[in-house]
């Protein structure tokens, strides 16, 4: 697992994986959402990328990202690592059916009551 950057250099990945071609709103503000999300410089490439698809969707022929777009890129970000840490906790953790595979029987064959034609079936 990665530590995220500290405030200074999100905010530079922020700014050096916004394609400097596509415009920003006026209300864009890089230090606000690199404050708000401590995301590792990964999870900022893949939410500017989420950003840009949600404002290419909105508009494809005047593509400006927003800062509703980034912060929902972000809390993208957020949710799919929130889904793959419970997974893996998840993974770690045995199962029922690993449970009872472990289980240790407490009981053998003779100790079930079967006709005598029956044992002598399954005993053979």
């Amino acid at each position: 697992e990665f530590t995220s950057p500290d405030f200074s250099l999100r905010r530079h990945i922020w700014k050096t994986h916004l394609p400097p071609k596509i415009p920003l709103a006026d209300d864009v503000d890089l230090e606000d959402i690199a404050m708000q999300f401590e995301l590792t410089g990964g999870l900022i490439r893949q939410a500017v990328i989420g950003a840009l698809s949600l404002a290419y969707s909105r508009d494809p022929d005047n593509t400006v990202v927003t800062q509703q777009d980034l912060e929902e890129g972000a809390r993208q970000q957020l949710r799919g690592a929130l889904v793959l840490a419970e997974s893996a906790e998840r993974a770690r953790r045995p199962s029922d059916r690993d449970r009872e595979r472990s289980a240790v029987p407490k009981a053998s064959l003779k100790d079930v009551v079967l006709t005598d034609h029956s044992k002598k079936q399954i005993l053979t």
